[in-house]
């Protein structure tokens, strides 16, 4: 389900979809790898702050190949996911986390300047 998921979403960055069907694509590949954890806590939590999820999503996706980026680094979670290395995968999605942290930083102190 997961690997479908990664190429419907690369199927619609090289069609030249539209960025909220992306975005959506996007939301969905991190909700299914919160269902496969079958981590209870962290899906409650998660039903909690899908708004603000959603807008840093958005927020986030702003700026040149940051589509192809994102997707690249699912690949990588994904690849570990199916190995079951849980520890690389776990350093995938913390890396995926921090480079999106980033991003983020620089898009809203950007949008300060404006």
């Amino acid at each position: 389900m997961l690997e479908k998921q990664l190429e419907e979403t690369e199927k619609a960055i090289h069609n030249g979809m539209e960025d909220t069907e992306i975005i959506h694509l996007n939301q969905k590949f991190h909700e299914l790898l919160v269902d496969f954890s079958h981590n209870r806590h962290l899906k409650n939590l998660l039903e909690h702050v899908n708004d603000l999820i959603h807008f840093c999503r958005i927020l986030n996706y702003t700026g040149d190949h940051r589509a192809e980026t994102i997707l690249s680094e699912h690949r990588n979670i994904l690849e570990e996911v199916k190995k079951k290395n849980k520890e690389a995968a776990k350093q995938y999605v913390m890396a995926h986390f921090n480079h999106d942290c980033e991003h983020l930083k620089r898009v809203l102190e950007e949008g300060k300047e404006n």
